[in-house]
């Protein structure tokens, strides 16, 4: 993901600028208070305004699903518990 995000992606963002990728919990944070100054900038409903320092919360929404994964990819060894 670091890998896409930084050498597929950086021709549409500006000069010096880079997401925080150090781990994921700095990425879907800054998403996140991203988004909610988006939606405020355009007088969204409060509804859509998400909680960014609810980090599980955040991660159970948007992360992967891994009741999903896990028949497709419970085979390789490690990945789940």
């Amino acid at each position: 993901m670091r890998f896409k995000l930084q050498h597929r992606y950086d021709d549409l963002l500006p000069e010096g600028w880079s997401a925080p990728l150090q781990s994921r919990r700095d990425l879907i944070t800054w998403a996140c208070e991203n988004r909610n100054s988006y939606l405020q900038e355009r007088n969204a409903p409060e509804g859509l305004i998400e909680e960014c320092q609810n980090y599980n919360q955040l991660l159970k929404k948007y992360g992967p699903d891994y009741d999903a994964l896990k028949p497709k990819l419970g085979y390789v060894r490690g990945l789940f518990d």
